[in-house]
């Protein structure tokens, strides 16, 4: 889905995953305007499919768009685009037990803005893939992480309490020791 600044999100449609065509002025590319979400589908042993706190997800979208002067999907339109993305990909949902489908929803300014300022377009899209479950039967293998301790956990002004996700995806540089 996309929409202009200052209007709002209209119907989307689902496409094949593939690349697409942004800006190299986009604000998501120059000044990190972009937010995304994740969210894990699970098959029940009578392989219906479970959503896990979609509700959640939109709101937590919806409010770091609005920290980020971003127009955002209303959380119906997220809820929505989340059940649509699921159904048209059941297949790759896995057996109970043995993972779960991962769907990121991604909002990003996507409008050409050369210049300090908010975007003039919003893009909103959703894609998945199956994984495993990679923390069912071990616990991970630790590793020795140092963070510069620069800037706020989640981006300049970020929100260290995880109530909206930046695009830089956790903030600090960490260096494996």
């Amino acid at each position: 889905m996309k929409c202009e600044k200052g209007e709002k999100f209209s119907h989307g449609n689902l496409i094949r995953y593939g690349t697409f065509d942004v800006s190299p002025a986009a604000g998501i590319l120059n000044y990190r305007q972009g937010i995304f979400e994740g969210l894990k589908e699970y098959r029940t042993e009578e392989r219906s499919i479970l959503l896990f706190r979609p509700e959640e997800n939109a709101l937590r979208m919806k409010a770091g768009a609005d920290r980020l002067c971003m127009t955002s999907p209303s959380v119906e339109q997220f809820i929505k685009a989340v059940k649509d993305t699921v159904l048209a990909n059941k297949c790759w949902v896995p057996p109970a037990g043995r993972g779960t489908l991962y769907l990121r929803p991604l909002l990003m300014g996507t409008g050409a803005t050369l210049g300090v300022g908010l975007s003039t377009e919003y893009t909103f899209l959703i894609y998945c893939s199956p994984v495993s479950n990679y923390h069912k039967k071990r616990w991970l293998d630790p590793a020795g992480l140092c963070c510069n301790g620069h800037g706020s956990g989640n981006g300049v002004g970020g929100d260290k309490n995880g109530n909206w996700n930046g695009g830089e995806n956790g903030g600090g540089k960490p260096r494996v020791s």
